[in-house]
């Protein structure tokens, strides 16, 4: 991690992200393409962020919600998730959690991509210490979720099927990023993804 002049945490070498927030000298560069979605996304709403990465999009969620909104933020990459966390100390209507969302309990190892911090990836064997669990177990308590950002590197299916009952009770909005590559590393296509939105309506 290091600090950009504005005190912004970032990760060292990564030519993506961290590059594009460095040279705009602001965390939120995601804001002109999340300005379209605004009408998806109403003050005093409820965000699902799930792969927060360095809070980028988390960041304007956070301003559309307003105080009297929720983000909830996900993000399993130990060294990001600390940018993450020092990134949003001023955001107090945003929840983070160090963990991933998937099909079930278990546990992943990240393979990073040091290049793209975006694009470093789960592994779907069960092994390794970052923690994942489902949407359904966390969010069974929740009344609502207007918006629900999905960029989890090839474990978009995986979020979905633990995300079903949620989704199909809470309707949200949902922004799903689809990595043909990162989906073929756990076995998946882009229209397994399709056809698990499909069945959801």
């Amino acid at each position: 991690m290091k600090l950009t002049k504005e005190g912004i945490a970032v990760i060292e070498g990564d030519q993506y992200l961290s590059k594009d927030i460095e040279v705009a000298g602001r965390l939120d560069v995601a804001r002109e393409l999340l300005i379209g979605m605004r009408e998806h996304i109403p003050e005093g709403g409820v965000v699902c962020d799930a792969g927060a990465n360095l809070g980028d999009y988390t960041a304007t969620f956070s301003e559309m919600v307003g105080e009297a909104g929720v983000v909830y933020a996900f993000e399993p990459h130990t060294a990001v998730f600390e940018c993450l966390r020092h990134n949003m100390k001023a955001y107090r209507n945003v929840t983070i959690s160090d963990f991933a969302l998937g099909d079930r309990s278990t546990n992943a190892s990240v393979i990073v991509d040091t290049h793209n911090i975006g694009a470093s990836r789960l592994t779907g064997d069960g092994s390794g210490t970052v923690r994942v669990t489902t949407l359904d177990r966390l969010a069974g308590k929740w009344e609502r979720l207007d918006f629900l950002k999905i960029d989890v590197e090839g474990y978009e299916t995986l979020l979905l099927d633990g995300a079903e009952a949620t989704i199909r009770r809470l309707r949200p909005v949902m922004y799903v990023e689809i990595n043909p590559w990162t989906l073929g590393k756990l076995g998946f296509e882009p229209k397994d993804v399709h056809e698990r939105l499909e069945k959801l309506g």
